[in-house]
């Protein structure tokens, strides 16, 4: 029987979390490394935490590869698709990685891919901050679809962004939160320096009159 690349980490037509632990190894990359992302999207997987032999095969065909080395050294190709081809990837990243029968992205799970796979930016923790003080639970193929594109056109003090356009309701209330927060916040600022100031003015105090005698 033929081995195979894939036969070095699996030993089924399935491999499982252990054997991707091991590619990951193997490929000198973390498993919370937003490449394994790109691979998967790459892959076709169809979900999270599994790769089957196809998948594994249409990966390795996309790439180029057939040899551990040249698949270790395709994670220079796979940090070009994380720049070039972000946006795809963050939308194959809905249904690889929800459950497989649900309609909807738990909201951990999207937490965990947003802060693995997008680069730091503001929109992306202030957004993980509302939806945590919403208690929200999950996130529609709507909402997770278009946010890459809300973080990718809307000001970072909201300026731009248009209520009437064709945004979920959820990023309308996101808004309204952001500004409210960012009014709060000002507030307490302008108290906490009224009242430096007014401490300053009391510490201040005494007898500044002038003897004259």
């Amino acid at each position: 029987e033929k081995i195979t690349l894939f036969d070095n980490f699996a030993s089924g037509d399935e491999m499982g979390e252990n054997g991707i632990e091991n590619l990951c190894k193997c490929i000198q990359i973390d498993v919370e490394d937003p490449v394994l992302f790109a691979l998967a999207w790459r892959m076709k997987c169809q979900e999270v935490g599994t790769i089957t032999r196809d998948e594994f095969e249409q990966g390795c065909r996309s790439l180029g590869v057939s040899t551990i080395l040249a698949l270790r050294e395709s994670v220079v190709t796979l940090k070009r698709d994380l720049e070039i081809n972000l946006r795809a990837i963050y939308r194959f990243c809905f249904n690889y990685c929800k459950d497989k029968n649900a309609k909807f992205l738990d909201i951990e799970i999207a937490f965990m891919v947003m802060e693995i796979l997008l680069p730091p930016s503001f929109h992306r923790s202030l957004f993980i901050s509302f939806l945590k003080s919403k208690e929200t639970k999950c996130l529609s193929s709507d909402q997770w679809l278009m946010w890459i594109d809300f973080c990718n056109s809307v000001f970072n003090d909201f300026s731009n962004y248009d209520p009437a356009g064709p945004w979920p309701v959820l990023f309308d209330e996101y808004v309204t939160w952001a500004k409210e927060e960012k009014e709060r916040e000002r507030k307490k600022e302008k108290g906490e320096d009224g009242e430096k100031r007014e401490m300053s003015l009391s510490g201040s105090g005494g007898d500044n009159t002038m003897d004259l005698t």
